[in-house]
């Protein structure tokens, strides 16, 4: 005759033991599954999450917060080949409309070598998101 200790240690490589062990496993995950979403609320990925509750690159961190908008989106746009200039200036009516509350059109920038010009456009996400693609004239 066996022990109790060893029967029970023998039990889940049973016959039914095994589909006991998997019935349990299945209750668990059902039971516990609800609650894997709920762990992006309770943790902390922020610029802080690593660094010491004391480092002065943590109370930087917790300072520029509070400048922080997400209001504005910047967009590139990049000009190249012959008569990039014109084509920026020919955008640039269609780009004014875009620009953010208080901000300003910022003149096209060359590069280095000349052949290609950049012009940023501090567009509103709020109002704008997506229109400044359809905004610029595609030509290849």
């Amino acid at each position: 005759m066996t022990t109790l200790p060893k029967r029970l240690a023998g039990a889940p490589g049973g016959r039914r033991g095994k589909w006991f062990v998997l019935l349990a496993w299945l209750i668990l995950a059902v039971a516990l599954g609800p609650l894997a979403g709920k762990l992006g609320e309770v943790e902390e990925t922020g610029p802080n999450a690593f660094l010491p509750r004391g480092a002065e690159s943590a109370k930087v961190n917790t300072e520029l917060e509070k400048f922080r908008t997400d209001t504005l989106m910047p967009a590139v746009v990049v000009y190249t080949g012959e008569g990039a200039a014109a084509k920026a200036g020919a955008d640039r009516p269609r780009l004014t409309p875009l620009v953010a509350e208080g901000e300003q059109l910022p003149p096209a920038v060359r590069s280095d070598d000349g052949k290609a010009l950049m012009v940023v456009v501090p567009a509103s996400v709020r109002r704008h998101c997506g229109s400044a693609t359809r905004a610029v004239s595609w030509r290849g």
